[in-house]
């Protein structure tokens, strides 16, 4: 802000559906504490045209058959402990409250970038080609997590999409 000024910065926020409620506020309380202007756009019926729930969804499924649309769900760390190695698992919850968990299958890891892959523009096709990069991007980090999908579809999209345009 002190390098461009704020008439030169416009935020914009752009929750959906699986964005989580308190960081919408975070966004705008920095935004209004830096005197920001900004906007705000669900991207939920984008996300949801494009097919990232869909996908997301099946790809929980394939794990847990009943997970529904009234479930919850999360990727969670587990493992680490006396030595041994983190890996990740999907954890659900039903909505009559019952929790379980099942470690994340590859497939699935890969499912879930081709959701994120999608939600930052990327056609079905493109995600395609992007899965051997997506699988050595897990494998160099040692984590398939849902925070490293998101982060390997956000540096594939950005290094890719640029030359689109």
């Amino acid at each position: 802000v002190r390098a461009f000024g704020t008439s030169k910065i416009y935020a914009l926020l752009l929750p959906e559906q699986d964005s989580s409620s308190s960081s919408l506020t975070r966004a705008t309380r920095v935004a209004n504490q830096f005197g920001i202007p900004y906007g705000v756009e669900d991207i939920a019926p984008t996300l949801e045209a494009l097919g990232c729930y869909r996908l997301r969804d099946e790809a929980i499924r394939a794990v847990f058959p009943r997970y529904g649309p009234d479930w919850k769900s999360k990727i969670a760390i587990a493992g680490g402990r006396e030595g041994s190695y983190n890996y990740f698992k999907l954890v659900v919850q039903s909505p009559e409250g019952g929790l379980q968990e099942k470690r994340l299958p590859l497939r699935e890891y890969l499912q879930i970038v081709a959701h994120w892959l999608g939600s930052f523009g990327c056609s079905p096709r493109e995600a395609e080609a992007a899965r051997e990069e997506a699988l050595q991007w897990s494998l160099q980090r040692g984590s398939r997590s849902g925070r490293v999908a998101y982060q390997f579809a956000r540096d594939w999209a950005g290094r890719h999409l640029k030359h689109k345009e």
